[in-house]
C-alpha cells in the first residue's frame, strides 16, 4: 500500500523463480514483476476518486487526509476501513488463495503522513494495524 498525499495505491508482484520466467534473473534471485490490474478479477467499485488509473488500483484522497481534527479512535478507524477495504479485496484477489497467509503486506506513508501531528499519525497508523490484523 502506498499512502501518498494526494491517494493510496496497492500494486502486487509476482516472484518467479529459476525455470518459470520469461527472462533469467541472477542466480538465486527471483524475478520480480508487477501484476497488472486488468489481470485481477476484482474491480475497485466505481464512483468518486476511486478506480484503475494508468496501471494502478488507487483512492483518492490520501489516507492522512481521514483524521479530522478531534477524530475520535472509532471515527478513524471507520474512516481508514471505509478508504483500504477496495484496496485490500483487489490484493486478496491478486493474491493465490493458499499464498496469502505468507504474502506480507507493506504500508509506506510519506508527505500526507509527516505533516500530520504524532498523536494523529499514531491513531491512523493504528487503525490501519487493526484492519490489516483482522
Amino acid at each position: 500500500l502506498d499512502a501518498g498525499s494526494s491517494g493510496t495505491r496497492v500494486y502486487a508482484y509476482e516472484l518467479f523463480h529459476e525455470g518459470r520466467a520469461a527472462a533469467a534473473p541472477p542466480p538465486g534471485l527471483p524475478q520480480v514483476q508487477q501484476v497488472d490490474p486488468s489481470d485481477v478479477p476484482y474491480a475497485v467499485p466505481d464512483g468518486g476518486e476511486k478506480g484503475m488509473y494508468s496501471g494502478r488500483v488507487e483512492r483518492r484522497p490520501g489516507l492522512a487526509s481521514l483524521v479530522a481534527a478531534g477524530a475520535a479512535g472509532g471515527e478513524v478507524a471507520g474512516a481508514v476501513e471505509e478508504h483500504l477495504r477496495p484496496l485490500l479485496l483487489w490484493a486478496q484477489a491478486a493474491v493465490p488463495r493458499g499464498e496469502r497467509g505468507a504474502t506480507p503486506i507493506v504500508l509506506m506513508a510519506t508527505a500526507g503522513m509527516r505533516r500530520l501531528e504524532e498523536r494523529r499519525q499514531e491513531a491512523l497508523i493504528g487503525a490501519v494495524r487493526g484492519l490489516l490484523a483482522a
